[in-house]
Formats: structure tokens, sequence, C-alpha cells
């Protein structure tokens, strides 16, 4: 399984603690706003950003 874009970058060693928080509360935002539910493995793939 390919690892997804946001893992990826999440583990840069160039990133901050402060990028990671404002992204994590972009995808916090886009959660919270979901209206429909997930498709196929969609949620699995955005709890792996988060873990």
């Amino acid at each position: 399984m390919a690892l997804p874009m946001a893992v990826i970058s999440a583990a840069h060693p160039k990133i901050t603690t402060a990028q990671l928080q404002q992204a994590l509360d972009v995808v916090a935002n886009v959660l919270a706003q979901q209206k429909k539910p997930f498709l196929d493995d969609e949620e699995e793939r955005l709890a792996m950003v988060v873990s």
C-alpha cells in the first residue's frame, strides 16, 4: 500500500510542530464539515495521518 502524501509530509524532517498542527487543524475542519459518509477506505487513509 502506498503511503498517502499527508503521511509522507508529516514525517519529513523539516516540518515544524506548528506546520504539522496547522495541517491537522485543516483536516479536523474538513472532517467537521463532512456531510456524507466516507466511501471504501477513505476513513482508514485519513486515520493514518493522525496516528
